[in-house]
Parts: C-alpha cells; structure tokens; sequence
C-alpha cells in the first residue's frame, strides 16, 4: 500500500511574492506607461481616420444622388408641362434608372453609371424635341401648311399625342418613346418617330405650280404643245408615297371657281361615263383586277375602287408610277380644256371686231362671206328663192346655181336636192322667215365660217364629219376642234366617210357602230387624235392644217 503523504502547512513564500509584486503601485516609476500611450493614441487616430473616410464618403455619395435628383426633378417637370401620362412613365423609368446609376458607384462600374447618366440626357432631349415639335405642327397645321389627305384615324392619332391624351408611355425594342391611345374604345400604340413621320408630311404644291407653268406655256400658241406642256410637268411628278399624300388631297388642277383634286377630277369622269376612255383605255391599264362582279365593263362600285386605288396610298393595289401616269394625263386634259377655251374667247373676240367692222355699214346692209349686201338685196334673193318657177334656174350671189324641182326643191349643182330654206341658210338669209316646204333628209348644205368667198361646189358633210364638228367637250359649252383647216374639210367633204373611220378607229376609245354613230369622240385628247389626223393628212394628202 502506498504511503500516505503527509500535507505541509507552511507559508508559501513564492506565491507569497507573487502577490506583492502584482498589487505594487508602478506609478512612480520612470517611463512606465510611455509604451502604452503611444499605443492608445495611435488607436485612436484610426478610429478618427476611419470615421472621416466615411463621412466623406456619405457627402459625395450624397453629392452624387442630389445631382442625379436633380437632374430627374427637372426632367419630371419638363415631362409634367405634357400631361399627367408622361410624367408618370418618366418618373417610373427615373427610378429604375437612378437604381442603375448607384449600382454603378457601388460597385465601380462605369458602364452602369454611366447608363443611369444616360437616360436622363437622351429622354431629357426628347422631352424638349417633342415640345418643339408639337408647337410647329400646330402652328403649321394651323397655317394650312400640312396635307389635306390626312384619314380621320390619322387626325385623330395626331390630335391625341398633341393634347397628352393617352393612357401611358413605354419603349419599343428601338428605345423610342412609344404613346398607348385609345382609338375608339381600341388600344393603338404609336411610337414618336410614326407620329413625327405622320405630322411631318407638308402640302406639295410643285405639281400644281408645275402644271400652271405648262398651262401659261401652251396658252402663248393656238396649237395646244402637249409635249411642251408635259415637259414642265413630269419634273415635279411626285418621287415617292410622302410626296404624293402631300398633292392628293389639294387642288392640282388650278382652275378658277373651286378647289379640284385628282379624286374630284376622276369622280367627275365617273359621273360622265367618261373614266374608262379617257384614263383607263387610254393607258392601257389592267383592270380586270377591279372587275369583282364579271361583267364586261367596270360598274360604279368598281369605278370608285379603281379611282380609290389610283389616289390612296393605303389601297393595296396603289403603285406610284401608274397614279403619276394618270395625274399626268389628266392634268394634261385639263390643260388642254383651258387652252381649247381661251383660244375660242380669243378667236370669238377677233371675230365679233372683225364683225363690227364688216358690219359698219349696217345700216344699209351687212358683210357677207361672199360680199356686201343691202337690205334690199338680200330680201330680193330671198323672194327668188322662195318665188323661181318650176323648171327654171336661180342664180345665187354666191355663184351657184339652183334649179328649181316640181317638188318645190331644188336640184344643186352636186346634184343633189336642197329646199328652199337650206339654200337660204346657204346665203346667210337667217334674218328673214323660213318657207314651208317639204322636209329633205340628210341634205344640209353646209355654212362657211370664213371670211373667204365661199367655193364653185357645194358639199354636203358626212354624216361622220358632221359628228365630228357636233362633237362637245366638258358641259358641252366648247367644240372639241377648232383647227380651221380640218374643220373646213369636214365642213365641205374632203375627207370620205371611210376615210374617217379608218384614222378615227386608231384612236384608243373611239369605235363607231353598225348604224355610223361615232362613240368616244368626246374623250378624245389632243395626243392620240392630233396623231391621226397627221397620219391622215400625210398618207392621204389632204390639208388639215397639221403641217
């Protein structure tokens, strides 16, 4: 068994020792705590530097934001001056933009901050370009600078975004600024591009201006120039659908009494039957396309789809280059109508002088194209014509001589038979009563509306000659053909009946029919018809005053 240590109850003198040295007071000796200063106050001065580090970093980070804040509270307002919408849209991507731009600082990225940056300059010129535009439109709108081929959903899409009246803005994959309108109870989106693109498209008066230059041009010869004409025009043909949408809708025509536009133009074809000759045949367009009910010929409906085609670019059958041509062949008619007009003014203001001045000696007589005569003499004729007998001659003034048929007619020296009153229109008798006579058909000796003696021969027009000189135009108020040469062909049969057809045929809408009736005369313009009456002159020899 082990043995059992004994405990020793002494002091012991080390721990003793220990103690004393703890709990003794150092204070009085030298350099002590020197170390220990040095340390504390180092500590300090961290803590310090630390504490300043991070308050400057809170003042610029908090620079940092008030310049963002700034700059957002100013776009916020200039977006509040264009509604309620755009302010809200505004502030909503400020924020998601302020979020990227202190992501940016936080996490030293510059692509970030400078994305935040980014938004507030590009939507802060938007805001100030769609300011601006909006106040131009207006006032050009206004003016009446703008197109008049505007739809009613286009008006209304333009007068929506004008007046900030849409639910809300967002972007498009582009970054364009994108307007939420209601269109009659149905969500339309617009971009700001679409809009300016649609508020942008200016009258475009170079095709009217164009076509009064051409007019003027053609008005300095009696010879409508077609050529000439449509030299000035074709320059300032619409180059693309802006272009055309700015002339559409405006008077192109230039007449006076009313505004006349292309659709006004062809709408008055429509309504004279005279669409299909004068545009459709005449170019050579295919219109099978707007024949939807199979019957031969375009019916109204069809006509109006044709000339809505021809006018609207949103039709799906528009194509520029065929509206040119027709614009260019109808302006081209309506120069031509005016010239027709303004030479017969002038040619009838020449005439009535030259009439007063034959005419001066009214008094005893009149000037006839066949010489003077008095009063007297005239109803001296006048009596031997209603008075030669039977079987005897009448020897008219003009040269001609009439015998006198049992019948009560007279045999002309064409051998044809003229009643007393044709002969009498014949010497320009108009003044005095018609005889009662018995009826001749087809028999009318022809008037001479020259000044020159009239010819040894009398010729009665044919029937397709006479058409042609009865030929009315527009409201048929102005004869078709004023060329004197030609219409004193017609007048005294120079040119056969077979003749007539055979050039008049070549005309594009001319035909005549099983009876002689000459159709499309009165759509005729002056290119095709000129045309054939030079080949006629040419290939036959006969003078119509095309040389």
């Amino acid at each position: 068994m082990a043995k059992k240590k004994s405990i020793n109850y002494n002091p012991n003198t080390a721990l003793i020792q220990g103690a004393a040295a703890a709990y003794r007071n150092y204070d009085n000796v030298a350099g002590m705590y020197q170390g220990l200063e040095k340390i504390t106050q180092a500590g300090a001065d961290l803590v310090t530097s630390v504490i300043d580090k991070k308050n400057k970093e809170v003042e610029k980070k908090n620079k940092i934001n008030k310049l963002f804040d700034d700059a957002a509270d100013k776009v916020l307002l200039e977006s509040g001056a264009l509604g309620q919408s755009l302010y809200d849209s505004t502030y909503d991507e400020l924020v998601k933009a302020k979020k990227t731009y202190l992501e940016g600082i936080d996490q030293n990225n510059d692509k970030k901050r400078i994305e935040g940056l980014k938004f507030i300059q590009n939507h802060s010129a938007w805001v100030q370009s769609h300011k601006a535009f909006n106040l131009e439109f207006a006032k050009d709108y206004k003016e009446g600078l703008m197109t008049s081929d505007y739809t009613d959903e286009e008006k209304s899409i333009m007068t929506k975004i004008q007046t900030s009246d849409y639910k809300k803005t967002s972007r498009n994959e582009q970054g364009d600024v994108v307007f939420h309108l209601d269109i009659d109870g149905e969500e339309k989106l617009v971009s700001s591009k679409e809009y300016e693109k649609l508020a942008s498209i200016f009258k475009n008066v170079k095709v009217s201006k164009a076509h009064m230059a051409g007019k003027t041009f053609t008005l300095t010869k009696e010879l409508f120039d077609a050529e000439g004409y449509l030299t000035k025009l074709v320059e300032d043909l619409p180059a693309n659908e802006e272009e055309w949408r700015g002339m559409v809708g405006d008077d192109v025509a230039g007449r006076k009494g009313g505004k006349q536009s292309l659709k006004s133009l062809l709408e008055q074809d429509m309504a004279g039957g005279t669409l299909e000759a004068q545009i459709i045949t005449a170019l050579g367009i295919d219109v099978t396309k707007f024949d939807t009910d199979g019957v031969a010929g375009l019916s109204d409906d069809e006509k109006a789809n044709f000339i809505d085609a021809a006018v609207n670019t949103k039709n799906v059958n528009f194509d520029l280059e065929t509206s040119n041509q027709i614009l260019k062949e109808r302006l081209l008619r309506v120069a031509e109508e005016e010239h027709i007009a303004h030479w017969e003014s002038i040619n009838d203001e020449k005439q009535r002088k030259e009439d007063l001045i034959k005419n001066r000696n009214k008094q005893t007589g009149r000037n006839l194209p066949y010489g003077f005569r008095t009063w007297g003499q005239m109803e001296e004729d006048y009596n031997l014509i209603q008075n030669t007998a039977v079987g005897d001659n009448y020897n008219a003034p003009t040269g001609h001589i009439f015998t006198r048929q049992e019948d009560g007619n007279y045999l002309g020296p064409d051998g044809k038979t003229y009643t007393p009153n044709q002969v009498k229109r014949f010497l320009k008798l108009d003044h005095l009563g018609d005889f009662e006579e018995t009826p001749v058909e087809a028999n009318d000796i022809v008037e001479d509306d020259t000044t020159e003696t009239t010819e040894t021969e009398v010729k009665t027009p044919p029937n397709i000659a006479q058409q042609m000189l009865d030929t009315k135009r527009g409201e048929g108020i102005y004869n078709k053909f004023t060329k004197k040469q030609l219409r004193k062909a017609l007048k005294n049969g120079e040119v056969s009946e077979d003749i007539l057809k055979e050039y008049l045929l070549q005309i594009p809408g001319v035909s005549i029919d099983e009876k002689g009736v000459v159709k499309g005369l009165e759509a005729v313009t002056a290119t095709p018809f000129n045309n054939a009456m030079k080949a006629l002159e040419k290939e036959q020899g006969i003078n119509l005053g095309y040389n």
